[in-house]
Formats: structure tokens, sequence, C-alpha cells
């Protein structure tokens, strides 16, 4: 918020840098290491959001004098390309502005001719090129632009590369508040309004002037304002078996993988301790068709399913374990919190839901593998005795 990394921000000035009403970082906290980095400035008006945004108007110099809006961005792009060589920074970096109010037509063609005349050609070009497709009046905006970036003809050419005003015209402070609470509503299974209250409270400490300095808001302080304490904890129960380097081929797991793409909603593999159950099931994903997932829960957790460490019986914490453990191999969407039985199991439906709809074009199957199943059930008799 406000700004770029701290660590970005090192031999540069911070005049340069004023565009950054929000910088986001995918992959990494720094340029370096981020695999795209989105620089936002930030127009809400709430007494003419239907204004129009021309280029007059990101040209235009402020009232007492100060850089326009597309002076700052202009800023902001100089500021990464000192430190940054070019196949970098076009690869990575992306200035938006982002409005409530929407673009004029006019300047919204002009970005579009232009930026097809960019895609045609990769180096840097000179205006007289970027203009070729252009109506008089179209080129007039293009040039008053050039003009308030300050950059050279070449330097100008990327900057459009980068910039983005695909968000002018975004939706009201109050359909926003919506939204989040819906994306809220797919990690968790209740609370997602006092979740939205709770990272709308983090967002604005972050944007006060004692958050200066700081590397932003992370991965473990969205956790933290969830009531994650640790991103391990949306992981509580995970398998403790370690697969065999070399597993020798077997006819169970193509035997398994046969009932399943047959119909069989449920299959159970028995046999003695040691046969190789579990080592069945670390071959089976590949005896299924292309795109298929298997899932698989640990209920023995290497011997340890009787200790109160290791709850592996308990639904709720399994449930969270296999939502999630679904979450990174298919992409569903993760689960932040567990909830009561009811709404685990309420939620991973919904989820199971998603991934047929994703799967339903393909002979691809999703198995979520029980293994050990009978200790769970011993484990849950026995904690049933003692309560």
């Amino acid at each position: 918020m406000e700004g770029v990394s701290p660590i970005d921000t090192v031999n540069t000035s911070p005049m340069m840098l004023l565009a950054a009403d929000l910088s986001e970082y995918y992959g990494g906290s720094t340029f370096d290491e981020a695999e795209k980095v989105l620089v936002s400035q930030l127009k809400y008006s709430h007494r003419r959001p239907e204004t129009r945004w021309t280029a007059s108007r990101l040209a235009r110099i402020g009232s007492r004098g100060q850089a326009g809006v597309l002076r700052r961005l202009a800023e902001a792009f100089t500021a990464h390309q000192q430190a940054h060589s070019r196949e970098e920074l076009l690869a990575k970096l992306r200035l938006r502005l982002v409005s409530n109010q929407p673009a004029h037509l006019n300047l919204a063609a002009v970005l579009a001719r232009t930026r097809a005349v960019l895609d045609e050609r990769p180096g840097r070009l000179r205006l007289s090129t970027l203009t070729t497709t252009l109506t008089p009046s179209q080129e007039a905006d293009l040039r008053r632009l050039h003009a308030a970036s300050g950059l050279s003809e070449l330097a100008f050419s990327d900057l459009l590369r980068v910039l983005d005003i695909d968000d002018l015209g975004a939706a009201s402070r109050a359909s926003h508040e919506k939204q989040i609470i819906s994306a809220l509503g797919r990690h968790l299974i209740d609370g997602a309004r006092g979740a939205a209250r709770d990272l709308y409270h983090l967002f604005r400490k972050e944007a006060l002037p004692e958050a200066t300095g700081r590397l932003g808001v992370e991965k473990a302080d969205l956790l933290a304002a969830l009531d994650v304490p640790r991103e391990e904890a949306l992981f509580p129960l995970p398998p403790k078996f370690t697969d065999p380097r070399d597993p020798i081929p077997t006819a169970d797991a193509a035997a398994v993988a046969s009932a399943i793409c047959e119909g069989d909603s449920r299959v159970i593999a028995h046999g003695s301790a040691g046969v190789g159950k579990t080592t069945m099931l670390a071959l089976l994903e590949k005896q299924l068709p292309a795109g298929s997932a298997v899932i698989r829960y640990d209920c023995f957790g290497g011997g340890q399913y009787l200790s109160p460490a290791e709850p592996r019986h308990q639904i709720e914490l399994a449930l969270l374990q296999i939502i999630n453990e679904l979450a990174v191999q298919v992409g569903t969407p993760i689960l932040v919190r567990r909830g009561d039985a009811f709404g685990s199991w309420q939620h991973l439906l919904s989820t199971l839901r998603l991934v047929s709809a994703t799967m339903a074009e393909s002979d691809a199957r999703l198995v979520i593998a029980i293994d050990a199943a009978d200790n769970a059930a011993f484990a849950g008799q026995e904690h049933a005795h003692e309560t």
C-alpha cells in the first residue's frame, strides 16, 4: 500500500513512485523475485462517477502544478526502467489506472489501436510508427499523452506496452464489498462478512504512515486476519507415509482403476498388513485417465493415530485436510479454516461439484482414498469410550 516493496525503493527517488497507491507482487516480495508486479494508481469519485477519462484528462497537470496521472505513471515506469532490463520490465510490470469512472470511447480506441501496432512489433517504436493506423484526432490524443509523459518516443512506446486501463469504470465500493464477501464465501464455511471487515481493517492500517518501511501485506498477515495462526494449520493432518522410490508395479492398482472407470463410486481394497495397499494407492493415479487426481488421506499417521496430537478420526480436521489437498492438486478454492461437521460436509460437496464440472468433458476421475480407515474407526471408538 502507498508504494512498492521497500527493497525496490533502494537507489530510487520516492518522488518517482507517487503513482503507486497499491503494488501487488505475485510469486515474491520484490521485483526480482516476483513473476508479475502490478502497480496501480487509484482514483475514486463519489460525486462524479459518470465523468469519463479522456486523453486530455490523463495528461492534465494538477491545479497546484503537480504532475498529472499519466506523468505519475511514467515516473513509476522510469523508476523500474532504471533498475531492470527491458526484457524483464516488459515481462513482469503492469501499470494500472483503477477508477470507478469509465474510459472515454476515444481514449479506449487510441490505446487499442496503438496496442495492436505494438503487439506486431516487439522493438521500441517512434510516434510516427505508432500513429500509422490512427485518425488525425486520435493521433493528436496520442501525441498529447506522449508530451505529458515526459518520456522519449522510444521509452513512451514501452510505457504503452505495460499501461493497463482495463479497470476504468470499475464497480462501486458497495459492489466491491459484495464481491469480496462472495469471494471469501468460497474459502470459509461461515463468517464471510466478519472476515471481510477484518481484512478491511488490515489494509486500512497498511495505508497509514506507520506502515512505511514494511514489506506490505503478506500471506501470513492475511491468514492472521482470518484467525489462522500459521500456514500449516491449513493442512492439519498431512500424510506421514513415504512412497517408495521405485515401486514394483502390481495388478492391484490396475484392477482398482478399472473398477473406478467402470463406474463404481465406492471401492474397498483390503488385505493384511504389509501387503502393499498404501503402495498401490501411490501407483493408482498413473493407471487412471489423463487429468485424474488421487487424494490420499492417511488414517494411520505413522502409527500415531491414537495420539491426542494426531486426531485423524476427527471429521472436521479430516475434511479440512482433504478439501485443501484438493485445492492443491485440482485448483479448487482452499478452505481457510474448519467449521462444524455439517458445514464441512456441505463444503466438500460443493467442492466436488466444482471438480465434477471441470472433469465432465473428459474421462478424468477424482479419487478420494481413505488409507487405513480401520485405524480411524478404532481411534474413534477408543476416544468415544474415554469420554
